[in-house]
């Protein structure tokens, strides 16, 4: 992996891996998902890599996930950092 140096050093451990990020972009009527992470002895140094999916995720597998927090979810609209997560919107 080609691991860079970060901002930041906040991770979420998922089966082994210390897990920095993750983005679901639309494409074609489905998700390619992009997934920064690294083991978490890098990852308290704060280096991560970011992997694209080699496929995209069929939607079905998520929709539940998406339309409960569209739902429910905390409206954040207005965070000025939340413009960063969505850079292609913004």
């Amino acid at each position: 992996m080609n691991s860079v140096k970060t901002k930041s050093k906040d991770y979420s451990r998922v089966k082994g891996k210390a897990i920095g990020g993750i983005v679901l972009l639309p494409e074609n009527g489905q998700f390619r998902a992009y997934i920064a992470w690294e083991w978490e002895d890098q990852a308290i140094q704060g280096h991560f890599a970011i992997v694209e999916s080699t496929g995209t995720i069929d939607k079905e597998n998520i929709a539940e996930f998406v339309n409960n927090v569209s739902d429910y979810g905390n409206d954040v609209t207005h965070k000025p950092e939340i413009r960063k997560l969505f850079g292609k919107l913004f």
